[in-house]
């Protein structure tokens, strides 16, 4: 970034003139630009002028000053010029005759004419563009914010009445939907997902069920679909030459793990995943592909961030987060600012939603199903069951030590073995790890299988497999 010096060297000798009155300075008479803007820069960063600035701002401008120095110093031009005011142009001729630094029209202006954020282009992740900054020496004589201050405020509430808790749901479908895979080695209907009929099969078996009413919606269902791209991302299922699906190289490491890395290596596998979009499953919103296209992760990330400021255990209103981030960043999947160039329509209504101010209906409508859905799916969080304006969330103990706020990994479920009968039924205790239950599923048949295997116990019958006498050693005899 620019030295404070570099940034008055570009300025014309009326606008160097400006500063110097807005900070009741005397030019040297007879100076030439270079003279007065080596005069300014000298001044400016003494302490005593510093914060001789600092006092005489105002609350708007402190505002602004705070959120920049929570950027490094720095904030996206068009951010600054649609949230707090553009500053007007004049050129050297009306600068001088009109002298708007007397009459600001706005705290941009005012900090602007007073030389305390100035101008540059900058390169920062997938911004390229102008930013306005403080200059670091005068930043470095104000007061820092307060110890403790919060600028992520968020509103806690009481729980609701009816509250949705998936806790490790996303493992138990994810290991049906390997079982199946490995058991009856689908094709895939386009090299990718699984056919109707076979996501009609998996959808009676799953524990988190979607909405939808025939098998013809069934290929868009959000969590179905979601299932199987976290599944390809983790590597726990591949496609085998387009003749359809198998059991991928990590398969085995992950039923082997311990519940709480199952857990996390699903949630790292959704924030990797490039192809499953949040933003074209909110059912509010119908998106139009014109050639542009999202990034995903973007919206993850921010969320998945901001998350680290809440409370854990806590219920904290959904609208009250919403609010934050677009306080807080709200160009996080637009990090260019061009709110005019996606096609996004309500899908009640076809109004095209174009424009920062449909910023709550399409970016706050985004934050509100990641928080509801995949973090829910994922066990991250607890969801009211209702989302409308008073939905809320909570953070669970596996989200907190997911999110690093915690070092406390939540219990390991006691692995028991399954039990091998007489008769070569195979009972498969409560407790059974997910290999054991796995090397079941490729060689014997289910003859009482629960609906929610976490509640209760199973039998396979392991009779007439050929490989049943490699594996049942290991299990117990009853």
């Amino acid at each position: 970034m620019k030295t404070l010096r570099d940034a008055l060297l570009e300025y014309p000798p009326q606008m160097l003139r400006a500063i110097a009155d807005m900070n009741a300075l005397q030019l040297p008479e007879g100076g030439s630009r270079d003279q007065w803007a080596d005069f300014l820069s000298n001044e400016l960063a003494r302490a005593d002028i510093a914060q001789q600035a600092w006092q005489s701002l105002g609350e708007a401008e402190r505002g602004i000053i705070e959120r920049m120095r929570q950027n490094d110093g720095r904030i996206k031009a068009f951010q600054l010029l649609r949230d707090h005011g553009e500053i007007r142009p004049f050129g050297v001729v009306a600068l001088a005759r009109d002298k708007p630094w007397l009459s600001p029209a706005n705290s941009v202006e005012s900090l602007w004419y007073r030389g305390l954020i100035q101008r540059a282009f900058d390169v920062g992740g997938a911004y390229r563009g102008e930013v306005f900054f403080i200059p670091q020496e005068i930043l470095a004589h104000w007061p820092r914010a307060g110890a403790g201050e919060v600028h992520f405020a968020i509103k806690t509430v009481p729980a609701p009445q009816a509250i949705l808790d998936d806790d490790d749901a996303a493992v138990w479908d994810m290991f049906t939907f390997l079982s199946f895979v490995v058991r009856e080695e689908p094709v895939s209907a386009d090299g990718d997902m699984l056919r109707p009929d076979d996501l009609l099969t998996l959808h009676a078996q799953f524990l988190v069920k979607d909405d939808f009413q025939d098998k013809r919606a069934a290929s868009a269902a959000p969590r179905l679909s979601f299932i199987q791209r976290i599944a390809r991302t983790a590597r726990l299922v591949k496609s085998n030459d387009g003749r359809g699906l198998r059991a991928g190289l990590r398969a085995t490491d992950w039923l082997r793990a311990p519940r709480h890395q199952q857990r996390m290596q699903l949630v790292e596998a959704w924030q990797r995943e490039r192809l499953w979009n949040e933003l074209a499953h909110v059912p509010t919103l119908r998106l139009e592909e014109t050639g542009w296209k999202n990034d995903p992760r973007l919206a993850r990330n921010v969320v998945w961030a901001q998350l680290a400021h809440c409370p854990t255990g806590a219920w904290i209103s959904t609208a009250s987060f919403v609010a934050a981030i677009k306080k807080a960043d709200p160009d996080f999947q637009r990090p260019d600012g061009d709110y005019e160039r996606w096609h996004i329509r309500d899908q009640a209504t076809g109004r095209l939603l174009t424009g920062f101010s449909q910023w709550q209906n399409v970016e706050g409508a985004l934050i509100s199903y990641i928080l509801h859905f995949p973090l829910r799916w994922l066990g991250v969080v607890n969801v009211s069951a209702k989302m409308d304006e008073q939905a809320e969330f909570s953070i669970t103990e596996f989200g907190a030590r997911a999110l690093g706020r915690s070092a406390v990994n939540p219990p390991q479920p006691r692995a028991a073995k399954v039990i091998a009968q007489a008769n070569f039924e195979v009972l498969v205790p409560l407790d059974a790890p997910l290999n054991a239950r796995f090397q079941l599923e490729r060689m014997a048949e289910r003859v009482r299988w629960p609906a929610d295997p976490r509640v209760g116990d199973a039998t396979a019958a392991a009779a007439g497999h050929d490989r049943t006498d490699d594996w049942l050693p290991q299990a117990r005899v009853a």
